[in-house]
């Protein structure tokens, strides 16, 4: 019978001196702190929007306060939130992603395949893939994300993306008759912050 508690005793030192502290966490998207914009060119000028609506949640694996892995992830931005600072550009962008039938875009995760320390050993990289749906067409996407934890408990994921509007059955929107027209690669670069509920 010692002998068993022995081992117990054992096993649950070795565990928690190898593997560390883990917990599981779950959080809400943190407006405030988040920031999503779109990049773009045209045969007038290159351009920007910038999502002012957003909202998710995700669940993630900590280990002595380093993010391990993220078992859930949902994300959406609102159409009606995407803002250029020129209103003819916003009409045309709400035009383009059909916003009356489908007012957001959204990002649902559906794997993690790999993660790894950063070089400066501040952030998890993480290789994710999934699903992203405009309008009413969904397509499945390879993520590259740095994740961490912030000094104030919350949690941040900085990535970028780049594909064209076309992969998603979207046409490039045009202007001016048609005379301005709107090149079909665009690159979003986000910082999305998450506290716990």
């Amino acid at each position: 019978m010692q002998a068993i508690k022995n081992f117990y005793l054992y096993l649950l030192l070795s565990t928690s001196l190898i593997g560390g502290v883990i917990a599981q966490s779950s959080y809400s998207i943190f407006p405030e702190e988040s920031e999503l914009t779109i990049y773009g060119t045209s045969t007038l000028h290159d351009w920007q929007i910038v999502a002012e609506k957003m909202d998710g949640k995700c669940t993630v694996v900590l280990r002595d306060g380093t993010i391990e892995t993220v078992n859930k992830l949902g994300f959406e931005v609102d159409v009606d939130g995407l803002k250029s600072g020129k209103s003819g550009m916003d009409d045309n962008t709400i035009k383009a992603l059909h916003q009356d039938e489908y007012p957001s875009i959204r990002f649902k995760l559906k794997s993690v395949e790999r993660t790894a320390a950063s070089s400066d050993q501040e952030s998890t990289i993480l290789v994710t893939k999934g699903m992203l749906t405009v309008t009413d067409f969904t397509k499945e996407i390879n993520l590259k994300v740095a994740g961490k934890m912030n000094a104030d408990g919350s949690i941040q994921f900085i990535g970028r993306t780049v594909f064209n509007m076309t992969d998603f059955k979207i046409d490039p929107p045009t202007a001016v008759f048609g005379t301005i027209e709107t090149g079909d690669e665009i690159t979003i670069i986000f910082k999305i912050v998450f506290k716990k509920k």
